[in-house]
C-alpha cells in the first residue's frame, strides 16, 4: 500500500481518533516530501513481525540427461520488525473556547504546519534512522549492505561542473558508478534518492539524460526520471539540516563526501515499511488543554539484501 492508503486504516475502537484530520495530515505530508510517494507499506498486527524474506538459493543450473539436480534444502528465510512510534503533539488551551475563539480552526491551521515538519523528519528517519537508539528504527542508509556499495575512488572522487576533458571524465565516471548501482538493486519498483545539491548538480550536468514527469501522488510536482527511475531530492529535515549531507568520509577524504541510494521497494517484499494504521491524528484532554497528537508505528525492513545499493564518496 501507498502512504495515503495505509493512513486511511482507522485504529479500532479509539474514540480519540480524528479521521478528517488524519486525511488532511496525510495530504499535507505527501506534499511536503517526495519520498513518501514512493515508499511501499504493509500492515501487520501487534508490535513484532517476521515477514518472509528472499532466500539464498542460486537457482538455475545444468543436469545430464537422465540425471538429477543436486537439490539444495529450501530453508525459509525471515526478516524481523519491531514497530517504533514516531510523531509529536501540541496543545491548545481550552480557555480559547470561553473567549469565543474558533479552537477548531486554530487546531486545523496548526496541524497543517505541524504535518509539514513531521513529514520532513519522518523522511529523514526513513533515510538515516539508526536502531542503536532503542526507540528508533534503521533507515535506508543503515540497512544498505556493505557489498552493495559502489565507492567513488579510495578517497572519494569529484563530480564537478564544467566541460573540460578532466571534468567530463569525472562526470562519466560518476554516471558509470550510478549505472552500476542501479544494476545492483534488483526487483520491485526502484527509486534513487540523493542530496538536493547532488540532485541539482546531476540535473545541470546531464539534463539531456532525464525525462521530467509528474510524481505519482502530488499533482503538478515534476520529478526527473533517469532510464525510467525517479530521482528524489532528499531535501532538508525540519531543523534545516540536509537529509543527505556532504559530511561523510571515505578513506582520507575528510568530511566532504555524500552518497546516493538506489532502492527497490515493494509491499512486504524487497525494501518495505511495516506499519499498522499509518500516521493518525488523535485528540484528548490534558489538564486544562486540548492535546492533539500526530503519530504512527513504523519499521522499515530489508527483505532482500540486493534491494538497496549505494554510490559513496561523491565530492561536490
Amino acid at each position: 500500500m501507498k502512504f495515503s492508503q495505509v493512513n486511511g486504516i482507522a485504529p479500532p475502537n479509539d474514540p480519540s481518533y480524528m479521521p478528517t484530520a488524519t486525511r488532511m495530515v496525510s495530504e499535507v505530508m505527501l506534499q511536503s516530501h517526495p519520498l513518501l510517494q514512493f515508499l511501499d507499506f504493509y500492515t501487520h498486527i501487534g508490535n513484532a513481525d517476521t515477514p518472509r524474506s528472499m532466500g539464498v538459493s542460486t537457482g538455475g543450473t545444468y543436469r545430464a540427461l537422465e540425471g538429477d539436480y543436486s537439490a539444495s534444502a529450501a530453508t525459509p528465510q525471515f526478516g524481523a520488525t519491531a514497530l517504533k512510534v514516531f510523531g509529536d503533539s501540541f496543545t491548545a488551551d481550552q480557555a480559547y473556547i470561553r473567549r469565543s475563539i474558533d479552537i477548531a480552526g486554530y487546531i486545523n491551521d496548526e496541524l497543517k504546519v505541524f504535518a509539514e515538519q513531521i513529514a520532513l523528519n519522518l523522511a529523514e528517519q526513513f533515510v538515516h534512522g539508526d536502531v542503536t537508539t532503542p526507540t528508533h528504527f534503521d533507515g535506508i542508509a543503515e540497512l544498505c549492505p556493505a557489498a552493495q556499495k559502489v565507492p567513488m575512488g579510495t578517497d572519494g572522487a569529484s563530480f564537478p561542473l564544467g566541460n573540460s576533458d578532466a571534468n567530463r571524465t569525472d562526470q562519466q565516471e560518476f554516471m558509470e558508478a550510478l549505472d552500476l548501482a542501479i544494476s545492483m538493486a534488483r526487483g520491485g519498483t526502484r527509486f534513487i534518492i540523493m542530496s538536493s545539491k547532488l540532485h541539482s548538480r546531476i540535473s545541470s550536468v546531464w539534463r539531456e539524460a532525464f525525462r521530467w514527469q509528474a510524481g505519482p501522488a502530488v499533482p503538478g510536482e515534476m520529478i526527473p526520471y533517469y532510464n525510467g527511475i525517479p530521482i528524489i531530492p532528499a531535501g532538508y529535515a525540519a531543523d534545516g539540516d540536509p537529509i543527505l549531507p556532504s559530511t561523510e568520509e571515505q578513506g582520507t577524504s575528510g568530511a566532504v563526501c555524500t552518497s546516493l541510494y538506489v532502492v527497490a521497494t515493494g509491499e512486504k517484499t524487497r525494501f518495505t515499511v511495516a506499519t499498522n494504521t499509518g500516521m493518525n491524528v488523535y485528540m484528548s484532554t490534558a489538564s486544562e488543554k486540548r492535546r492533539v497528537t500526530v503519530e504512527g508505528d513504523f519499521c522499515p525492513v530489508l527483505l532482500d539484501s540486493k534491494a538497496i545499493s549505494a554510490v559513496t564518496g561523491i565530492i561536490l
